[in-house]
């Protein structure tokens, strides 16, 4: 004799096990080496700092760090240098749509998504972009601004 609410319970556990293996999955594979990262990377951090310059000519932008190779999990992740802008470029440009509205076209024309508004804790509010390389662009800001850029690379030495 079946029961119905364990199939159903098993059939319902069964889907979301395939739903989460499925999202595991794809996570891309890094497809690059560190050098080849940095070569595509380091423009994009550029091109957006620039075109914030621009806009927004009152946050001062500087190099937090450098760029490295880092351990992350069992993987190496390139990481650009950090960029720390102050004042608060959410609040110099009144929010993160028209930041989103200055940075979208040099994502897009660099083939990363537009931002999103992401959930933070602390106090601090942030969008990020991601691209089909595993790449995360993380914008976060609280009195002051942090962009951060990296993404998985193939190196096997980090």
């Amino acid at each position: 004799m079946i029961r119905l609410p364990r199939l159903t319970a098993a059939l319902v556990l069964t889907g979301a096990l395939v739903a989460l293996s499925g999202c595991a999955a794809s996570a891309p594979s890094p497809s690059m080496d560190s050098a080849a990262a940095a070569e595509r990377y380091e423009p994009v951090m550029d091109d957006v700092v620039a075109a914030l310059e621009q806009k927004y000519p009152d946050v001062a932008w500087s190099d937090d760090d450098e760029s490295r190779v880092v351990a992350d999990g069992d993987r190496c992740t390139l990481v650009v240098g950090t960029q720390r802008g102050e004042p608060s470029l959410r609040e110099s440009a009144g929010g993160w749509d028209a930041v989103a509205d200055v940075i979208n076209p040099v994502l897009e024309a660099r083939e990363l998504d537009s931002v999103s508004e992401q959930k933070l804790e602390g106090g601090w509010t942030g969008v990020a972009s991601h691209d089909d390389r595993g790449a995360a662009l993380d914008i976060s800001d609280k009195t002051y601004t942090l962009i951060e850029l990296s993404v998985p690379v193939t190196d096997t030495d980090c």
